[in-house]
């Protein structure tokens, strides 16, 4: 989306998804400062609602960042820029508001499955909100979260804990890698980012998500292709040796 002009954005949410036919949009968790959840972005969120529009959210720096010599903002900012913008559209309540589009946070939601629970239980504060808990904690978990550039059993655990297995899809964060089936001919690579990650570095991420033992058959299939063959049905059309299976 070309934020934050909203009224050219508008346009381009009608031409993609009505000309174009894109299965989806884009978006950053914040532009120039300006988080999803923030009013100024609710004419956005309604069309995108309205439509019940997938919407891909990557992570982007914060307007201000520590400067930490020799670290680039995507290490540790990007994973704490998804947190606060999922965190923004809990408190401000617009996830309330807009509650059918499907949207994807990258990098397994960042910080959130260590910190769901404590977004959720802080939403039920008088000056939060006073929200209910379980409904807060149901917000937080029906988004769907991707895998891209995580490789570590707790990562993948916290992951299958907070949301389990049916809202998780397989992410590269690499565009330059095909869209074929891998891992043993059952995991689809979903190229949703723009390319952060090299090539080279995506055998190590499959290699990670391959060997985490937690995981049963069933839930590869989910995460490997079936979350993605249902949130995008033109993906079944694309591979029907898949979806038959």
């Amino acid at each position: 989306m070309p934020l934050p002009d909203v009224n050219a954005s508008l346009e381009e949410i009608r031409y993609c998804l009505d000309e174009l036919h894109f299965e989806g949009i884009g978006l950053y968790t914040n532009v120039n400062g300006v988080y999803l959840g923030d009013k100024l972005l609710d004419p956005i969120m309604e069309e995108l609602n309205r439509r019940r529009t997938v919407a891909f959210v990557h992570p982007a720096g914060p307007p201000e960042a520590p400067l930490l010599p020799g670290m680039s903002l995507p290490v540790i900012e990007y994973t704490f820029d998804t947190t606060r913008a999922i965190g923004n559209l809990l408190f401000t309540k617009t996830r309330q508001r807009y509650p059918d589009i499907q949207m994807i946070f990258s990098h397994g939601g960042g910080a959130l499955p260590f910190l769901g629970d404590r977004l959720a239980l802080q939403s039920t504060l008088p000056f939060h909100g006073g929200r209910n808990f379980n409904e807060s904690l149901a917000e937080l978990q029906g988004y769907y979260y991707d895998t891209a550039v995580i490789i570590g059993a707790a990562q993948f655990e916290a992951l299958k804990a907070f949301v389990g297995s049916g809202k998780m899809l397989t992410g590269s964060d690499c565009k330059h890698t095909p869209c074929t089936p891998a891992l043993n001919h059952r995991l689809l690579i979903m190229t949703l980012a723009e390319p952060y990650m090299p090539d080279t570095a995506i055998p190590v991420a499959q290699n990670a998500l391959k060997k985490f033992d937690g995981f049963t058959e069933e839930d590869r299939q989910k995460i490997g292709w079936r979350n993605a063959f249902a949130l995008f049905p033109i993906l079944a059309q694309k591979f029907p040796e898949i979806a038959s299976q």
